[in-house]
């Protein structure tokens, strides 16, 4: 959206990125990885990415580094409807055999931003972005997935803002908790 931090957008008098927090602050530790410290003050817990313009999986990997637990929620911040309901159904799937579980929604479409990763995955992580593989995708190809289909009344959550019209749609939507 024009180079502009998504998490910085107006959202029901806040952000974008203090709306999301908000919906997250009961569980144990709310860690955001950003691009660059310096336009993230006074939001929290940040870690920057260790891997600079590499995408999502730059702040996958360096989320899972600051991680002290060993399964790690990660979301993206445009994900302005998701509610504690969606991320307390996936820990629910969780199963200890996969690497990393994953939303799916009805229409087949994956979110990888949308998932639960075992810290154990930053090594290899490290070694897709060093060798110049910044998909988060084929990442996720490599490793044991699981992905769980997310039942159709919280499909909407998954919603992320791409683009000004699907911002602007959302703005004039009345959300309800």
């Amino acid at each position: 959206m024009n180079y502009y931090p998504k998490s910085h957008l107006p959202w029901q008098g806040g952000s974008f990125l203090s709306a999301l927090s908000s919906q997250l602050t009961h569980f144990s530790r709310c860690v955001v990885s950003v691009d660059r410290k310096d336009r993230f003050e006074n939001i929290g817990e940040t870690v920057e990415d260790r891997y600079v313009d590499c995408g999502p999986l730059s702040g996958i990997y360096s989320s899972l580094e600051a991680a002290d637990t060993q399964l790690v929620f990660i979301t993206a911040c445009d994900t302005t409807l998701l509610k504690s309901e969606l991320v307390e159904y996936l820990f629910r799937q969780w199963k200890p055999q996969y690497d990393c579980c994953i939303a799916k929604t009805g229409d087949g479409r994956i979110h990888p931003l949308c998932g639960i990763y075992k810290k154990e995955l930053a090594p290899v992580l490290r070694q897709s972005l060093e060798q110049g593989d910044r998909r988060v995708m084929r990442f996720l190809e490599q490793q044991n997935l699981h992905i769980v289909e997310i039942p159709a009344e919280m499909e909407e959550q998954l919603t992320n803002v791409n683009t000004q019209e699907i911002y602007q749609s959302l703005c004039g939507q009345s959300v309800t908790e």
